[in-house]
């Protein structure tokens, strides 16, 4: 069954659908706001676009100052989310 706004159950297995990206390793940089907030960008894209994309966390950590976010220092979503919705996100090929 193909997950919907309207018919989305507990019983969905989100991996097995795609929609859960591959870990990634943040290292010493401590900025778990970027890699949760692009964590659920990749999720949603996948679930909307049928496709799975990654896209890149370096880019909230490096520009995203101007909206809150301090880098490798701290952060949080919904600054990303709104880095996101002003600038964009690039995709990693």
């Amino acid at each position: 069954m193909e997950p919907s706004v309207k018919s989305v159950g507990a019983d969905i297995n989100w991996v097995s659908y795609g929609a859960v990206s591959p870990v990634k390793d943040q290292g010493q940089c401590t900025a778990t706001y970027a890699f949760s907030a692009i964590g659920g960008i990749e999720g949603i894209s996948a679930i909307f676009f049928k496709t799975q994309q990654e896209y890149s966390v370096q880019q909230l950590v490096d520009c995203s100052q101007s909206y809150g976010n301090n880098g490798c220092s701290s952060g949080n979503m919904v600054n990303s989310f709104n880095y996101i919705y002003g600038k964009g996100i690039n995709i990693v090929i």
